[in-house]
């Protein structure tokens, strides 16, 4: 016989007591897991709705926040497009002035002096290095270096 550790402190029970004391208190076990799973599934269920009600707001804020992103960068697009006109222009300006300034050229180019282009008549004499003679010491050379 086996000895209850529990009300029964001191009383001997039989094998069989003792499997009807355990199924008693497995059953009590039992109702208090499937009371606790009830309560998490209970707070599992309040969290979804809590992310859900969260992530509405956050949806809708992402979707403002996106609008405005656009609206800035349609309004940046205006204002790169309204430069570049500009600056299209300007070089049509520039190239009008390039193409005035090579016609320029080319009739000064026609004009000779003296049967001669006259950017051809001035020559500059450019000073030559004397030649070295004499030896020079590879030591020398790399001290100077």
């Amino acid at each position: 016989m086996v000895e209850n550790r529990g009300a029964m402190k001191g009383k001997k029970v039989s094998s069989m007591g003792f499997v009807n004391i355990l199924k008693t208190r497995m059953a009590k076990v039992k109702l208090v897991v499937s009371d606790v799973l009830i309560k998490v599934e209970d707070t599992k269920d309040s969290l979804d709705e809590i992310k859900f009600e969260m992530r509405q707001p956050r949806d809708e804020l992402k979707e403002k926040l996106m609008e405005e992103l656009n609206g800035v960068i349609r309004e940046a697009l205006g204002e790169l497009a309204q430069k570049n006109e500009a600056l299209n222009a300007l070089v049509k300006v520039m190239h009008r002035e390039i193409n005035k300034f090579k016609g320029e050229l080319l009739s000064f180019k026609a004009t000779k002096c003296g049967g001669m282009p006259i950017w051809s008549s001035y020559r500059v004499d450019v000073l030559k290095p004397k030649e070295f003679k004499g030896t020079s010491n590879a030591k020398k050379v790399n001290n100077f270096l």
